[in-house]
């Protein structure tokens, strides 16, 4: 995370293999909910043996339930069906990545994924048509992985045989079953994601005064990190998207405005809103299903998602009145189009009027949520979606991720929360990562900005004990950005060897700059070290399990760029510095666009992928690894930081003395920072090319 606002409006999650599953007692009457006051459904009464299953009944600890939810309340959530081999397309992620396998760059589009790993065309259906018959939304894609539903909560009800109630737990409020949820008959899905639907905010903003002009210029950033190397050679990233998964709105007026204030080209920034493109009209809806569904049930498609509402300036009043632009989207978007001029950047938003975050007291406006139910959902709580969207449009190169979570070891008393995978890392966040990656795409991902201690939730301010790595960047097929304190020159270049960045080197840590305190990283308690770990010998250092981050870029907010925000209004345009590692994050995936372009203009690096987009070189981390091993290669590529450490002293009480910066791989800042003109030789070389260029 960042030290700017960061919305980890991440719907905490429920894992369920769900099969024939019961127990007894009829439901409330919710009459009058959409179509359901004419439907004949009767709540299933089976075996009360069969009811439990793994739906996030350990987020409710210490959680105390307030009322009965009101049956016109709306929610959403994922649903992820049965696939039929989500360990093999796993094994064909890490393949296709795998300069040694014959599977090397063999990339699948979004369908050949569908029929070789995905769940099959009648179970997608028929999961489908069980929500849809009780009014619930349904919204899928064509890899047939999961689909969005979304609705009232009285269908909901129905739907799993459960009351839902209000709940609260710290500082959060939010609306989760009041029983074991099951379903009437058995439906081929393996989890629901967010049916404990509250809403996780971190934030570590900070919002200087409007039009204080501070921060380092796009030009300063150019010469320090080798990317006028990187140009010298014709490297832009012409020709390559790179996409972001959205944390919230962003402006259109800001990028052009960074860049006519620096004098400096700058990317153009489209943005693309989720949609079902359409999927839903096919998802088999009245397939032969186990039971008969019932009749005289409309069942709605396509109409969860929409455009999102206008950008506003900042205000105070909620959605869809108000949607002022966002810290991190800004960071985001600003960061590749000033890196990366000639890249595309494709800023991925979610916006579901019909699924709303419960906040007591916010008025209802003029969404679908009910008056004091709260606001729209948008932006980073709906990642899943988004990430969704970007397998199917597969017009991605590149993926930048500046949110996180950390992974489940349990935090003052605070259980385990995390659903995405499993205690041996199988789950429905690998099988998205490796989706990606099947595709050719190059993920990357903050590391978090709490150093070596990335656990808490609800809106918790302290630190974990014991030390705790952020997902999803210890995805094994995720490149995880850690970050450095880099103090520039005028003309950009370093006025000391970069350091770690932590609590040593910034005001963070103490509770005066944002709470920030420092690069995220450690060791991984749930994923194995990839291979390319292993090879390379860090697996030693990790004890044979995955360690991050795996490369650094800047990140300190002491030493950061300028970011533009609210360029779009009248008076309301300031420029200030943003840090924290979702800035090194979108650095680093510029700097790949660079890369990848390097690749598409070189024949022989090109030639050898397949699939939409032959010059895709998948998870770019078995080929930094694979320059890190090398005893020429990685002194010319990479500076290696040996000084610093992520420890943090919390002014809650907590501390711990985290991990130091040394030679070579280090568990705050990985293999180091690259020279972006220098990786592109050193990657375009081990790919089997003799095209190089003189670099400054």
């Amino acid at each position: 995370m960042n030290s700017l606002k960061v919305k980890l409006f991440l719907a905490l999650f429920a894992a369920a293999a769900v099969a024939a599953c019961g127990g007894g007692g009829a439901l409330p009457n919710r009459a009058g909910i959409g179509s359901q006051a004419t439907a004949t459904i009767a709540p299933y009464s089976g075996p009360a043996a069969l009811a439990a299953f793994d739906w996030g009944k350990k987020l409710m600890t210490g959680a105390v339930l307030q009322k009965e939810a009101d049956g016109n309340a709306m929610i959403g959530m994922q649903v992820v069906v049965n696939q039929r081999d989500p360990i093999g397309l796993m094994q064909f992620a890490h393949d296709v990545s795998d300069p040694g396998s014959p599977r090397y760059r063999q990339f699948l589009s979004p369908v050949q994924i569908a029929d070789r790993f995905g769940a099959t065309s009648m179970d997608y259906g028929n999961a489908a048509a069980y929500f849809a018959q009780y009014g619930i939304t349904v919204e899928g894609w064509p890899q047939r992985e999961s689909f969005y539903i979304s609705g009232a909560v009285g269908q909901f009800e129905r739907a799993f045989n459960t009351p839902f109630g209000i709940y609260t737990q710290g500082n959060a409020q939010f609306i989760a079953p009041m029983g074991a949820p099951h379903l009437s008959h058995v439906v081929p899905i393996a989890q629901v994601v967010g049916m404990v639907h509250a809403v996780l905010y971190k934030s570590y903003a900070l919002r200087p005064p409007n039009g204080q002009l501070r921060g380092y210029s796009p030009q300063q950033l150019q010469r320090a990190f080798d990317f006028s190397g990187a140009y010298s050679g014709g490297f832009t990233g012409s020709g390559i998207n790179v996409a972001v998964v959205g944390t919230g709105p962003i402006s259109s007026a800001d990028v052009p405005y960074l860049g006519g204030l620096f004098h400096a080209p700058v990317a153009t920034v489209t943005q693309v809103n989720v949609t079902d493109a359409g999927v839903s009209a096919g998802l088999g809806i009245g397939a032969p299903s186990p039971t008969p569904l019932p009749t005289g049930v409309a069942y709605p498609l396509s109409s969860g998602f929409a455009t999102p509402p206008p950008v506003t300036a900042p205000c105070s009043n909620p959605l869809p009145a108000c949607n002022p632009e966002d810290f991190e989207a800004q960071l985001d978007t600003e960061s590749i189009a000033s890196l990366a001029p000639g890249a595309n950047v494709l800023f991925y938003l979610g916006y579901n009027p019909n699924d709303c975050y419960y906040v007591d007291g916010i008025p209802q406006g003029n969404s679908a949520c009910p008056a004091g139910q709260g606001t729209p959902v948008e932006g980073i709580a709906l990642a899943d979606a988004e990430i969704q969207q970007i397998i199917a449009d597969n017009r991605a190169d590149v993926v930048s991720m500046s949110y996180g979570l950390g992974e489940p070891l349990g935090v003052s008393g605070y259980v385990s929360v995390h659903g995405y995978y499993d205690a041996l890392g199988f789950g429905y966040g690998p099988l998205e990562m490796a989706t990606m990656t099947a595709e050719g795409m190059a993920l990357f991902a903050s590391s978090g900005d709490n150093g070596a201690y990335e656990c808490g939730f609800f809106g918790a301010q302290y630190l974990g004990n014991p030390p705790c790595v952020s997902y999803p960047a210890g995805d094994p097929n995720v490149v995880s950005v850690g970050g450095v304190t880099a103090p520039l020159s005028d003309n950009g270049s370093p006025l000391t060897p970069f350091t770690a960045w932590g609590e040593q080197t910034t005001a963070g840590g103490n509770g005066s700059f944002g709470n920030n305190i420092g690069s995220g990283g450690g060791i991984s308690t749930v994923f194995l070290a990839p291979s390319w770990q292993t090879a390379s010998g860090v697996g030693k250092i990790t004890g044979g399990y995955r360690g991050q981050p795996d490369i650094a870029m800047m990140a300190d907010p002491a030493t950061a760029p300028a970011i533009v925000m609210d360029a779009g209004f009248p008076g309301q345009a300031f420029v200030a510095p943003i840090g924290g590692t979702s800035l090194a994050a979108p650095q680093m995936a510029a700097l790949w666009a660079l890369v990848l372009q390097a690749c598409k203009s070189d024949t022989t690096c090109s030639s050898k992928g397949t699939g939409a987009a032959p010059y895709r070189l998948g998870n770019p981390a078995a080929l930094i690894y694979g320059v890190y091993s090398s005893p020429t290669q990685y002194p010319a590529t990479f500076f290696d930081v040996t000084y610093g450490a992520n420890g943090a002293a919390s002014p809650f009480g907590n501390s711990g003395s985290g991990y130091s910066a040394g030679t070579g791989y280090d568990l705050v800042t990985g293999v180091g920072v690259p020279y972006a003109g220098h990786l592109i030789n050193a990657i375009l070389t081990n790919e089997g090319s003799k095209a190089t260029w003189a670099l400054p």
